[in-house]
């Protein structure tokens, strides 16, 4: 079985080809805009898995943000991921998403399962006002 072990919202994702480690580059928990609705521009969401057999596998992923209201969008789909080893890591380009309001905003990562699909992990991302503040 395949499990979510990470996932992580940030500006970009960066791994080096030799030592294979992964470089999380301007992490993002809050955002804040003058006004709502707003946009949030391009962001990447990163995520490890490990897997508990010798079986290679294959899995499907979808990404959806989760609005502070419930309301949920479907935001992509992955074709199958094969993982051989006993880690793997999907990375996501988001090419932006909007923010209807102030409140907690989730990436809520879901994997296929035999009939359905299954919650695997989440981000969560906080939107609000920004303050001015006096002179």
């Amino acid at each position: 079985m395949v499990t979510n072990i990470l996932c992580v919202i940030c500006k970009d994702i960066i791994e080096d080809k030799e030592t294979k480690m992964v470089s999380y580059i301007n992490c993002i928990e809050r955002v804040g805009s003058d006004k709502f609705p707003a946009n949030l521009p391009s962001v990447s969401l990163g995520t490890a898995w490990i897997k508990d057999s010798n079986v290679e596998e294959k899995f499907k992923l979808r990404v959806k943000l989760l609005f502070p209201d419930n309301e949920e969008k479907v935001l992509l789909e992955t074709p199958d991921n094969i993982i051989k080893g006993d880690r793997h890591r999907v990375n996501f380009v988001i090419s932006g998403f909007p923010l209807k309001k102030e409140g907690q905003h989730r990436l809520v990562v879901e994997k296929l399962g035999q009939n359905s699909w299954e919650f695997a992990g989440s981000a969560s991302l906080m939107a609000a006002k920004n303050v001015v503040r006096g002179k």
